[in-house]
């Protein structure tokens, strides 16, 4: 049996068709490579914003399941479209460094079939240089349509700090191998884990095509929280584009006259809009969040 097949055929978009609608390419990325390598897309992001971030969960009857393949596909080019004319439109004029993209990610240590994982990536830095990143995708499961968005920040770098923490573990590893062998063995029990701490989320960023100091950032970053500054230039671009994205989910639910979502959607577009106030997770981000029992997103 073909295992691709376990999978929903409406899962599977053409690339060539979503590309020549959106008129963008589409970027491959290889993660989970063998060796300090990214695991999966929000690795290394920041913290997880979640007044900004959903996950729906459509279930379609039967009748309106062959639909679910340009459903999907009309999210994609609707959502991606919504956030390129924002940026045409001046939107991005006190931005840095804006990616806005189409990623398609491909887990090397996956032996097996996988879904499509498809991303609408936005990037960009605010004008205090703080990362801002908002990741959609949409999947399907069966006779369900499952859309997520998800938001992060990562505030702006410590150089002061990498450099001291590098200076000391130049330091312990000149001294200890000054005093012999056996300080060299019951050093390495402090020297290694030191060293893994430092680089491990570096070397998988530069893995990755980011550039050294982006890398470094990883690592080393003063938290937004602790500045209202940086809070609100966040704010005010997350406010911008999550209700566009939103905005775009619910037009393409209507042309397809999936409507029983529209009410709820208008919740979270006036809460993103008018209403939430900015809530960081700093239990390790979604997957903190999740397993931990706390700051679980929002979820219809």
């Amino acid at each position: 049996m073909n295992k691709k097949n376990s999978l929903s055929k409406n899962d599977y978009l053409s690339l060539p068709n979503l590309e020549a609608a959106v008129n963008a390419r589409v970027r491959t990325q290889i993660i989970n490579r063998f060796f300090y390598d990214r695991e999966h897309p929000e690795e290394s992001l920041g913290n997880w914003v979640r007044n900004f971030s959903v996950s729906l969960n459509y279930p379609v009857e039967e009748g309106g399941i062959e639909k679910l393949e340009n459903v999907r596909k009309s999210l994609y080019v609707r959502v991606f479209k919504s956030l390129k004319n924002w940026q045409n439109s001046g939107g991005a004029a006190q931005l840095n460094n804006l990616k806005l993209e189409l990623v398609l990610y491909k887990d090397k240590s996956c032996h097996q079939a996988d879904r499509q994982r498809l991303y609408i990536e936005f990037r960009c830095k605010t004008v205090r240089k703080t990362h801002i990143t908002i990741l959609f995708r949409c999947y399907v499961h069966s006779n369900n349509l499952y859309i997520c968005v998800d938001s992060y920040q990562l505030g702006r770098l410590k150089v002061i700090a990498f450099c001291v923490h590098n200076f000391f573990l130049l330091c312990l590893f000149i001294t200890l191998f000054s005093l012999g062998i056996p300080f060299i063995l019951l050093g390495l029990i402090v020297l290694v884990p030191y060293a893994n701490w430092i680089w491990t989320k570096i070397i998988k960023a530069l893995r990755q095509g980011e550039r050294f100091w982006t890398s470094v950032r990883q690592r080393f970053h003063k938290p937004v929280s602790d500045n209202s500054f940086d809070i609100d230039d966040v704010s005010i671009i997350l406010k911008a584009i999550f209700p566009l994205i939103l905005q775009a989910t619910k037009s393409a639910f209507k042309a397809y006259n999936f409507k029983d979502l529209d009410e709820k959607l208008d919740e979270f577009i006036n809460n993103a809009s008018f209403q939430q106030t900015f809530n960081i997770s700093t239990t390790g981000g979604i997957f903190g969040a999740i397993f931990g029992g706390t700051n679980n997103k929002v979820s219809n």
